[in-house]
């Protein structure tokens, strides 16, 4: 009886592998395809999702990361906004330039003041002089 038990238990290793290969192979590629999207390195977030632990984890980091299309975005954004003279150059802040707008007088205006109180020039119109 104990060499029957004994040989049903070293198959039951192999039988527990399949599994966890299996549950691998439908993570691995998961990652890497959301990693390409994202911009990261594919190959480290494939073998993140194919080996087994914490890789529930790792993907829900993983999907929180910001894409690489809205990050080339929001940096185009901030160097228009820049040559517009929104954000100074040596900083890139984006509730800066939400907020204000500089006339040509040099008077810092917050952006829901339409005409300059220093002068009177209107917001709208130094913005369009500036294209």
């Amino acid at each position: 009886m104990i060499n029957v038990a004994y040989a049903s238990n070293q198959g039951s290793g192999i039988g527990a592998f399949l599994p966890l290969l299996i549950f691998g192979l439908i993570f691995g590629p998961l990652f890497m395809s959301i990693a390409k999207r994202k911009g990261r390195n594919r190959l480290l977030w494939f073998l993140v999702g194919f080996f087994p632990g914490f890789n529930i984890f790792f993907g829900i980091y993983l999907a929180s990361l910001p894409d690489i299309d809205i990050r080339k975005q929001v940096s185009d954004l901030i160097d228009e906004l820049q040559k517009f003279e929104f954000i100074p150059k040596d900083q890139k802040d984006t509730t800066y330039a939400q907020e204000n707008w500089t006339c040509t007088c040099g008077k810092m205006n917050n952006m829901n003041i339409p005409n300059c109180p220093v002068c009177g020039l209107k917001r709208d119109f130094l913005l369009k002089k500036k294209t």
